[in-house]
């Protein structure tokens, strides 16, 4: 775990590291101040990089998937209003879909009302 710890980011862009990681992050709990922890903190801190990133943004989907509340939410915060261009990105747009299958009903609201946004409907059309 802290060989992850150390090169977390490198690995969550990484083919293998992808996977790699996905098992590590998925098999025990997350406890405060546990090598996990400090992953989880350094990939959400680069979330709005992983995102859009052909391998990270599995390690992003798998994060929100795990129902873990602060993780989520921390995870909601750097998505935040981008929402539209995630949506328009390859990677990003799986993202996307993840993020809305697992938000709380009042951020989904709040997200469908960025969406039909006259330009931001225009944008997701021509993509």
């Amino acid at each position: 775990m802290e060989a992850l710890y150390r090169n977390c980011l490198a690995y969550s862009k990484n083919m293998h590291g992808c996977c790699v990681l996905q098992k590590a992050l998925d098999s025990r709990p997350i406890y405060e101040g546990s090598v996990k922890h400090k992953m989880v903190n350094i990939l959400i801190m680069n979330a709005t990089e992983l995102i859009t990133h052909p391998y990270g943004n599995y390690i992003i989907q798998m994060m929100l998937k795990s129902k873990q509340q602060n993780v989520s939410q921390a995870i909601q915060s750097k998505i935040g209003n981008d929402i539209v261009n995630h949506s328009c990105d390859k990677f990003g747009s799986h993202v996307v879909e993840i993020y809305l299958e697992t938000c709380s009903a009042s951020l989904r609201k709040n997200i469908i009302s960025q969406i039909c946004n006259c330009e931001s409907i225009r944008m997701m059309l021509m993509d």
